[in-house]
């Protein structure tokens, strides 16, 4: 199907209907405690960002970018805010989806194909302006709460084993270098029994992030490359 990375957004209707399904866990499939293994972190390209506010919600994320992995190669969508909240990444034939606070809501990952799979999946925040927050080290990077790193909440079909990996740290400009508690990408990677996410699985998991507060005419860098950002209205914000 996609011999390479394959860009598409879902018409809103749809996008809406299927945040609605994914969020009421779909309940046509039984529920199992899904298993996490490692949790690890990479290093990867450092982005220093001026400010971080932890109010961060699915509908802010837009712009960030997921990728799902499968044995015909990755297909990759763009993060949508649907408003109130609410965000989705469509895909074909799988969803991600997240509605509310994403400090204490589950994101919801299913796989609604009737025969692929897929063995990973990838989160870039950088493009939404958005990075995830770990629980440690505490106190964090200035402008971060406590943060919640990944947890498993519940998942649908056979056994699931499932390992963690952060990578991209994110510090904050003048500060010395990465906290070690801000990242801008989280990787899944199914590993045990089968060792891939099946046909009709889902999964649901918790994993803060916190929102980029650029000022004005402030940029983001990401490696040696520099990247300008708009200037974003400041939410409610609360330094630790």
């Amino acid at each position: 199907m996609f011999g390479k990375n394959h860009v598409c957004a879902a018409p809103c209707s749809a996008i809406v209907a299927a945040a609605m399904c994914a969020q009421m866990g779909t309940a046509t499939e039984a529920g199992a405690q899904p298993v996490l293994g490692a949790i690890s972190t990479g290093v990867g390209s450092t982005i220093t960002v001026p400010a971080m506010d932890p109010n961060d919600t699915g509908a802010t994320l837009a712009g960030a970018m997921v990728t799902a992995f499968f044995p015909f190669g990755p297909e990759t969508v763009p993060w949508v805010s649907l408003g109130l909240g609410a965000g989705h990444a469509v895909g074909t034939g799988w969803s991600l989806s997240l509605t509310g606070d994403t400090g204490i809501a589950d994101w919801v990952l299913t796989n609604t194909f009737t025969t692929e799979f897929f063995t990973s999946l990838s989160i870039d925040l950088a493009p939404g302006r958005s990075a995830f927050d770990f629980d440690t080290p505490s106190p964090g990077a200035a402008g971060t709460l406590a943060g919640h790193t990944i947890t498993l909440s519940a998942a649908g079909g056979g056994a699931m084993f499932i390992d963690a990996k952060y990578d991209n740290p994110v510090e904050l400009q003048g500060s010395g270098g990465p906290v070690g508690d801000l990242f801008s990408t989280l990787t899944l990677s199914w590993i045990g029994g089968t060792g891939v996410f099946d046909a009709n699985d889902f999964v649901r998991f918790v994993s803060d992030t916190d929102r980029v507060v650029p000022a004005p005419g402030a940029l983001l860098t990401l490696g040696a490359g520099v990247v300008a950002l708009p200037l974003g209205r400041r939410r409610r914000g609360s330094s630790q």
